[in-house]
């Protein structure tokens, strides 16, 4: 449950929803896929390059491309072909993810050191599968599986976190990293109108849990600087501070 604010007067018009599929975010940075921090005119970017000369004595600055994601060398996924069946039995085949994209991208969160790891491709780990659940029951059953297998299970939002919440590392006595990526378990499931409170699943990014609010003309009042790209569960486990 989160708090709510109720609105003067309820939005007429939807905002373009976005789409928070893994392939349309960076890998290994922070945001949208192909969209990058323009300087702008040629007389700003000429203060810039100034700034950088005087204050950190540098007159250019190296060349340092990323490794390619086709390039990381990863552990040998550890789900064997029965428990892969009996994942999907609980989801579905495509809820059930043991690629190497999905599995570098779960790996850690955000921070600087982060994406330095991933653009070097020196990881502490992956997940060997990255689970969707949908449901309450979904999540229940995975995780009495993981039980049993002796895995551990990681849950993990909109992967923002700079303290390392999401990395994909286990114990020497488990037997298996899965991660569980609750991105769409993201609905609003009601509103108390009494108490200003709304329950919402815990993969809910901000921009959508705002929306969804304000089409029933209220507001969550809640901004962290991750907001576009981080989750209410995140939140909680936070305290709401963002880190």
């Amino acid at each position: 449950m989160v708090p709510c604010q109720k609105q003067p007067r309820a939005r007429t018009e939807r905002k373009e929803i976005l789409d928070y599929t893994r392939t349309n975010l960076k890998w290994n940075g922070w945001g949208w896929e192909g969209k990058t921090f323009e300087l702008g005119d040629r007389n700003r970017e000429a203060l810039f390059w100034e700034f950088v000369r005087e204050n950190l004595g540098a007159d250019e600055l190296p060349s340092t491309p990323s490794i390619r994601w086709e390039d990381i060398e990863l552990p040998k996924t550890r789900v064997s072909a029965a428990l892969h069946k009996k994942l999907v039995a609980v989801l579905d085949e495509k809820r059930v993810c043991t690629g190497a994209y999905e599995r570098i991208f779960h790996s850690v969160g955000r921070s600087y050191r982060d994406l330095l790891r991933l653009r070097h491709g020196v990881l502490p780990g992956a997940p060997d599968v990255v689970l969707y659940p949908e449901t309450t029951d979904e999540v229940v059953k995975l995780v009495e599986l993981a039980v049993t297998k002796k895995c551990a299970v990681i849950p993990f939002g909109g992967g923002s976190s700079v303290v390392g919440g999401v990395e994909a590392v286990a114990g020497p006595d488990l037997k298996g990293v899965w991660t569980l990526d609750l991105s769409r378990m993201n609905r609003l499931l009601e509103i108390d109108a009494t108490s200003m409170m709304a329950k919402v699943q815990a993969g809910a990014y901000g921009p959508k849990l705002e929306q969804d609010l304000q089409d029933r003309g209220y507001t969550l009042g809640h901004y962290p600087q991750s907001f576009e790209f981080s989750t209410l569960g995140g939140w909680v486990a936070a305290r709401g501070a963002g880190q």
